[in-house]
């Protein structure tokens, strides 16, 4: 029996699994997570310290802004709506 899928509130009655975004870190641009696990496995939604967190825990991948608006918006949830 497989265990259920994770969510957690992401506020305007919305509940999430991930949720990625991109920017700009010392001329590099990242993509990371603005939800993630926290050390005891529960999901957190932290878009104030996703940054830090994702690079704190080398949980980001860096490409070019075209990349990463691209991949944002192509490649992001790909199995939508599939999943649910």
């Amino acid at each position: 029996m497989s265990e259920p899928i994770k969510d957690i509130d992401i506020g305007n009655g919305k509940r999430g699994t991930h949720r990625l975004s991109y920017g700009e870190v010392d001329g590099r641009t990242i993509v990371y997570p603005e939800i993630f696990e926290g050390e005891d496995g529960e999901l957190i939604f932290d878009p104030k310290n996703a940054v830090k967190h994702a690079l704190d825990n080398k949980d980001f991948l860096e490409m070019s802004q075209e990349e990463a608006e691209l991949f944002t918006a192509d490649n992001y949830k790909q199995g939508w709506p599939e999943f649910f």
